[in-house]
């Protein structure tokens, strides 16, 4: 996807869609699916389309999208081990979305108190905003990304 001029509009669709399709979790869950800081975001989510995984191309994945030190936008990604069996980590896949972003800043919105710097609840945010800080004059006005989870747990 990568690229100075990269279509923003897609690197938009990718990301709304990583967040709304993250994993609600269960009641009984205790890990969370979504850890959020001001500037990285990690997720239970899934990444259609991905032919690295094996098998079918469709399944969840941890995701985390930071921006690296290079000034790229970077989404690392690792299949989840599936059945009850376990699995030694795969290491982490990369790929860039885009380059010439000096930073990201991420925001959570909870019920009780709006907008907050960081996530680490085991129920979803409602909202997650992303303001992405671009070094390249010509991409400077993008809008926020703002896009809400699916909520309903199974």
């Amino acid at each position: 996807i990568g690229g100075e001029n990269a279509g923003l509009q897609e690197i938009d669709l990718a990301l709304r869609h990583l967040i709304e399709a993250t994993d609600p979790g269960s009641e009984d869950q205790v890990q969370p699916s979504l850890l959020g800081r001001r500037n990285t975001l990690t997720l239970i989510t899934e990444v259609p389309g991905l032919t690295e995984l094996p098998g079918d191309a469709t399944g969840p994945v941890e995701a985390t999208l930071l921006v690296d030190g290079q000034h790229r936008l970077m989404l690392r990604w690792r299949p989840l081990p599936r059945g009850s069996h376990v699995e030694r980590p795969q290491p982490a896949n990369e790929t860039e979305l885009q380059c010439c972003v000096s930073r990201m800043e991420l925001s959570f919105w909870q019920q009780t108190g709006g907008w907050v710097g960081g996530w680490q609840s085991s129920q979803l945010p409602a909202m997650v905003r992303i303001h992405l800080v671009f070094s390249n004059h010509r991409l400077r006005g993008w809008p926020d990304i703002i896009v809400a989870p699916k909520l309903d747990r199974r």
